[in-house]
């Protein structure tokens, strides 16, 4: 410490006459230095430094045991960090794997546990269920006329047009190019799903724009009931 005890005073030790300087030793590593100073010559005594040596023991500690804790704290927030990024990468893949990558329908995968939840909560409510099998007419031509690309599109506009005609709590999935499933559950009896299919049918009856022209496709239902 003779290096720090020689060097040249700066402005705020210009009146400092008398000092102790005590290193902080954690794990055989110098990680600071605890110092008292005085204006008077010779202002501590032997039992000062004793006393001075003995808090810089708990002071290193102290001071060791501070800086672990934020490394901890950088740490588990790194981990935290890292598992929300893992949850979000599962949501994904499991979103992937049972969706239909274009128009984010469920796929035939999710329809199948979709459908068996269904038809358990119809015998525990003893209400009607009804699976509708959508397969659309004439949709090939637009295939042929305008590319795939046009297809694709018209899909996702029939899709959306299908999720605006049923409830919230029904599901509809794509399993097929042009073919489409829906659950509807909650019926009282099989005359309540008269009007669902009338308003598919009327959703899908409106013309799709393709390439600036006015493409009209139908829509062919076939309808299952529980029990």
């Amino acid at each position: 410490w003779s290096h720090f005890l020689n060097a040249p005073p700066s402005r705020s030790d210009a009146h400092v006459i008398s000092g102790v300087y005590v290193p902080l030793i954690a794990d055989k590593r110098v990680i600071g230095v605890l110092c008292v100073r005085s204006v008077r010559s010779s202002a501590y005594t032997e039992e000062d430094v004793k006393l001075l040596s003995s808090l810089a023991a708990f002071v290193a500690v102290a001071l060791e045991n501070s800086r672990i804790h934020a490394q901890l704290a950088t740490v588990n927030a790194a981990l935290q960090s890292e598992k929300a990024e893992l949850e979000r990468l599962t949501r994904k893949i499991s979103h992937i794997a049972n969706h239909d990558g274009l128009t984010g329908l469920p796929n035939r995968l999710l329809l199948s546990e979709l459908l068996d939840a269904a038809i358990g909560r119809a015998i525990r409510s003893k209400k009607t269920l009804a699976v509708m099998y959508l397969d659309r007419d004439d949709f090939t031509p637009i295939n042929d006329a305008h590319g795939h690309m046009a297809g694709d599109l018209a899909l996702v506009v029939v899709a959306e047009r299908l999720k605006r005609a049923l409830r919230g709590s029904d599901t509809v999935a794509r399993v097929g190019g042009d073919e489409f499933v829906a659950v509807i559950a909650d019926l009282e009896d099989r005359r309540a799903v008269e009007p669902v299919a009338a308003k598919i049918i009327a959703a899908c009856r409106r013309p799709i724009e393709v390439d600036g022209a006015e493409c009209r496709v139908g829509v062919s239902i076939g309808i299952s009931l529980y029990p």
